[in-house]
């Protein structure tokens, strides 16, 4: 007999249209993975799980998942585009929701991103105002050559999100010429933030 599989939980059901689909992506990338995260299971990766569950649900925050999206095997070789990690997590209020996001953001800002990236040339990092994409929004962007300076320039941008008891997270991974400057395209990310609120918007429009 096949194995039973168990329905997804309405609150998996709901953040599973929240996070980025595929269709809302650069052409050439593929869905990788998808984890669905209940609080016990996001609070393992904690040095102290038990401490952590409890902040969690001190939160009120009912379940997250998460989605990755790589360049698959006919993905164009000048993709701008090369990873995006889109997560999406709910809340019993929007407070509860705003709490997990001032963490987050503490978490981001208190980074030591050099030691995280030993091996770009002329790192450079720094906050991006977008304040009008989502109820709150911080967006940090890390920015370097790849091995010398003339190098392609890589990027990463850490996106946190919160629009109503919902809170989001992006990282875009993107790469360009060398020339270009940690200033350009910033469309790119934009875009991807402001559909990952559309779909926000839309959940919270249902539930």
């Amino acid at each position: 007999m096949p194995e039973a599989t168990s329905t997804p939980s309405p609150e998996q059901q709901l953040l599973e249209q929240v996070v980025l689909q595929a269709e809302d992506l650069p052409e050439g990338l593929v869905q990788v993975s998808a984890i669905a995260s209940p609080n016990e299971d996001a609070a393992q990766a904690a040095a102290n799980p038990e401490e952590e569950l409890a902040r969690l649900e001190s939160w009120g925050r009912l379940f997250g998942y998460d989605v990755t999206f790589l360049p698959g095997p006919d993905s164009p070789p000048d993709l701008a585009v090369v990873g995006v990690n889109s997560t999406a997590s709910i809340y019993v209020t929007s407070e509860g929701a705003s709490a997990s996001f001032a963490d987050d953001v503490e978490a981001a800002r208190s980074q030591d991103w050099a030691l995280s990236y030993p091996d770009l040339v002329d790192l450079d990092i720094r906050e991006m105002e977008r304040p009008q994409l989502a109820d709150q929004i911080v967006w940090i962007r890390i920015a370097g050559h790849q091995e010398e300076a003339s190098g392609s320039l890589y990027m990463e941008d850490f996106v946190v999100l919160r629009e109503g008891r919902l809170r989001g997270f992006l990282r875009v991974t993107l790469l360009f010429p060398a020339s270009a400057s940690p200033d350009d395209y910033l469309e790119e990310t934009t875009n991807l933030a402001a559909r990952q609120v559309e779909r926000m918007d839309a959940a919270l429009g249902e539930s």
